[in-house]
C-alpha cells in the first residue's frame, strides 16, 4: 500500500465521508485531512506529491493517490494510484476500491442520495439520519471552528450509526439549532415564494434573520413539487451590498433542459448544468434577475 501522509478532500459531506473511509485504510487521523474547494485545485494554489491523496476533487499535478467520481473532471495521463469512475459519490468509489462497501452500506447509500440530490420531500422538510448529519456539518471550509467540527464528524462517522452520533454534544447542539432555524425560516420562505410557468421565484432579501441558503435550498421544490426550476435572491451574509442569485433544477422533477451553469457564466457567475449562481452588486440585482427570468421563460417557449 502506498504511504500517504496528507489527505486533501472536498469540504462537502461526500468529501468528509470519503476522508473517513480513506484514512481508516491508511492508519491516518482526521488531523491529516485538509478541506478545500474544487476551485482551489484548478487555480494552481495547492501542492501535492507522491505522499498526498486527493479525494472527491479535480486532479492535482504530481498527486500520488486520486479518487473521484465527477464526469466533468478531466482524467490526465498520470501515474497516480486510486480510482476515477462515474458514481453517485466519491465515497462509493473508495469503498469499491478497498472492498468495504458492505460494511458501510447505510452510510454509502445515504451519501449517494445526498451528493446526487436524490432526495424525497420528507428528506427536505424533515431530515433524519445521515441526511440530517449532512445538514449540520460545517459549511465554511476556511473557518477554523467549522473545520474542527468536520474533523470531529470524521471521527464520529466511524461509529457507523447516525443515532449514536446525535448523542454527541456538537451534533446534538447543531441539530437543535437547525430545527429551531427551520421553524423560523420555513413559514417565511413559503410567504415569499411565487410560482409561474414552472418557475419558483424566491426573494429573501428582506428576511428578518440571517439567511442560510444551504439549509433550505431544496425547500421551494417541496412547496411546489411540480415546478421545474427555482430562482432565489438573498443578500450576502457578510456584505449587504452584494446579492446572490441562485438558480437550480427541481430535484423532485428533473425535466428542465436549461443549462444553468452555462447561462450564469455569461452573467459573470457559474455552476453546473443543473445548478448555478451569480453574485452581483445590490443595484444590479433587479436587472440581473430580469435577465435570468427572461432567459428561463424564453427557453420554455
Amino acid at each position: 500500500m502506498i504511504k500517504v501522509n496528507k489527505v486533501i478532500s472536498h469540504y462537502d459531506f461526500d468529501g468528509i465521508v470519503s476522508a473517513m473511509l480513506f484514512i481508516q485504510q491508511h492508519g491516518l487521523s482526521a488531523n491529516d485531512v485538509s478541506f478545500v474547494s474544487p476551485g482551489d485545485c484548478l487555480d494552481g494554489s495547492l501542492i501535492a506529491d507522491a505522499s498526498t491523496a486527493v479525494l472527491d476533487l479535480p486532479y492535482i499535478e504530481n498527486v500520488g493517490t486520486w479518487f473521484d467520481h465527477h464526469p466533468s473532471n478531466i482524467v490526465p495521463d498520470n501515474d497516480s494510484s486510486g480510482l476515477r469512475m462515474d458514481a453517485k459519490s466519491c465515497a462509493r468509489v473508495i469503498a469499491k476500491f478497498y472492498g468495504i462497501k458492505d460494511q458501510w452500506k447505510q452510510l454509502l447509500d445515504d451519501t449517494d442520495r445526498i451528493d446526487s440530490a436524490t432526495l424525497t420531500i420528507e428528506d427536505i422538510l424533515n431530515p433524519q439520519g445521515y441526511v440530517l448529519v449532512s445538514r449540520v456539518m460545517g459549511t465554511n471550509y476556511k473557518e477554523p471552528s467549522e473545520i474542527e467540527i468536520n474533523k470531529k464528524l470524521i471521527e464520529l462517522l466511524t461509529l457507523n450509526n447516525p443515532e449514536v452520533m446525535f448523542q454527541h454534544d456538537v451534533i446534538k447542539e447543531r441539530s437543535e439549532f437547525l430545527n429551531g432555524y427551520l421553524g423560523q425560516v420555513t413559514p417565511y420562505l413559503k410567504s415569499v415564494c411565487s410560482y409561474n410557468d414552472g418557475i419558483v421565484n424566491v426573494d429573501m432579501r428582506d428576511v428578518p434573520f440571517i439567511f442560510r441558503h444551504d439549509t433550505v435550498r431544496y425547500h421551494p421544490y417541496a412547496f411546489f413539487p411540480d415546478s421545474e426550476i427555482s430562482v432565489v435572491m438573498f443578500y450576502q451574509p457578510s456584505n449587504e451590498n452584494k446579492v446572490h442569485i441562485s438558480v437550480g433544477h427541481n430535484i423532485l422533477n428533473r425535466v428542465s433542459t436549461f443549462n444553468i451553469g452555462e447561462f450564469m457564466g455569461s452573467l459573470g457567475g457559474g455552476g453546473h448544468f443543473g445548478v448555478g449562481g451569480v453574485l452581483v452588486d445590490r443595484d444590479k440585482a433587479e436587472y440581473t434577475h430580469t435577465k435570468i427570468m427572461d432567459a428561463l421563460h424564453s427557453h420554455k417557449q
